[in-house]
């Protein structure tokens, strides 16, 4: 299951701090897409969600990185074209985005 994650226009440097850290998450294939309108700065970060564990250490890494951040920039996350939106990093959205990202994965399985 391919997840594709963004950030709005102004966080742009937060996407790809995001990127740099899931990179080094043991497990997931992530790639991000840049374009010129933003001279080359990440604007999605892809992340291939293959298994619960994959997708466990998505979520982990996310709310690891979150808690490195001072402001916490709202993070939309794609799947099967259902967008979740963490606004705040708090552990109910959280939460809220790894069922929705489990049921998806679940739909896939089928």
């Amino acid at each position: 299951m391919k997840v594709a994650a963004s950030v709005p226009d102004q966080d742009l440097p937060f996407l790809q701090s995001l990127y740099e850290w899931l990179r080094r998450t043991n497990g997931l294939a992530v790639t991000a897409e840049a374009s010129a309108r933003h001279q080359g700065a990440a604007e999605i970060v892809n992340i291939v969600l293959s298994n619960t564990i994959a997708l466990s250490s998505f979520v982990v890494s996310l709310r690891a990185w979150l808690g490195t951040r001072p402001r916490k920039p709202p993070i939309t996350v794609e799947v099967n074209g259902v967008r979740i939106t963490v606004p705040d990093g708090s552990p109910e959205s959280l939460a809220v985005l790894e069922k929705a990202l489990r049921a998806a994965l679940d739909d896939d399985a089928e």
